[in-house]
């Protein structure tokens, strides 16, 4: 497939499938070539797309903190 700048997310998700495809390429394959490729206009599409949190964020998906002290009542033998 010929590829060209991604600037939809149909296109973004096609770029992301077809790179999962070829991740283990050889190396001097002409897949070689397209993967490369691919992660160059991936990584442009997720600069102009995806925001990425600057400092000052606060995660609130893993809080695993509130049950180390669950954990750490736990003794292993």
């Amino acid at each position: 497939m010929k590829w060209n700048a991604i600037i939809s997310k149909s296109q973004y998700e096609k770029a992301l499938s077809r790179t999962k495809e070829i991740s283990y390429v050889l190396p001097g394959s002409k897949e070689e070539d397209e993967l490369a490729l691919l992660l160059i206009l991936i990584k442009d599409y997720e600069n102009r797309h995806i925001e990425i949190p600057g400092p000052g964020f606060k995660n609130q998906g893993f809080q695993g903190e509130r049950y180390l002290p669950l954990f750490q009542k736990i003794k292993i033998n």
